[in-house]
């Protein structure tokens, strides 16, 4: 990305600290006059700690918490909008700026690919074995993955038994679509997510907001 493409926007929003990756590598300094906004805490740490000042960061770390936070800020109709995205990103975010008025442009800044072949077998035996505590998810195209690893019958017979935990509202979309009632992390972190599953597996009481006690 060229920084003089860069100024031609009014904002560019970031919805994960790959995209900030992708972005702070070719332009090591934020361009003068660009306005940015983070999805949720993490990303905007990310950031700053590239010297990328964060000027909109909603209070629900969600795409749809992005947009709503933009609807009520009053964000110029016609705003030029760069959203650097996955591969796999889906359209809440563009779809719903577009709706606001803006001008967006979408560029895949990263692609999202499948990670480690997972071993099926070893995955069915804990199942079978009923031995699994809970299951964590860090994005939706991690519930699509191993759903479609596992078959939806054996992926129904491992929520049945352990509780599943999403790192954010977008993910825990994905499950609820699927008829699963996921508890969301603490917050939108890798931290917020182990803090929230070891709750799970500590038998604590955690709600589909995440909420538990402090240890």
């Amino acid at each position: 990305m060229r920084r003089s493409r860069a100024t031609s926007f009014d904002w560019i929003v970031f919805t994960s600290r790959h995209a900030v990756a992708a972005v702070t590598a070719r332009l090591s300094t934020k361009p003068s006059g660009l306005r940015i906004a983070a999805v949720g805490r993490a990303t905007a740490a990310v950031l700053k700690q590239h010297g990328w000042p964060v000027d909109l960061l909603p209070g629900e770390p969600s795409a749809a918490g992005l947009v709503a936070t933009f609807a009520t800020s009053g964000f110029a109709h016609g705003a030029r909008v760069l959203y650097p995205a996955s591969s796999r990103a889906l359209p809440t975010l563009a779809a719903g700026l577009t709706q606001l008025g803006a001008q967006v442009t979408t560029v895949e800044a990263y692609r999202t690919a499948s990670g480690a072949a997972l071993d099926v077998a070893d995955c069915r035996s804990w199942i079978a074995r009923d031995a699994v505590g809970a299951v964590t998810f860090a994005s939706p195209s991690a519930v699509a993955e191993l759903e479609s690893a596992l078959g939806r019958e054996d992926f129904a017979r491992l929520l049945a038994q352990a509780p599943a935990v999403a790192i954010g509202p977008t993910t825990a979309r994905a499950l609820t679509e699927r008829g699963y009632a996921p508890a969301l992390a603490e917050s939108a972190t890798l931290r917020g997510l182990a803090r929230t599953s070891l709750h799970a597996l500590r038998g604590d009481p955690v709600s589909q907001r995440g909420r538990a006690p402090n240890p």
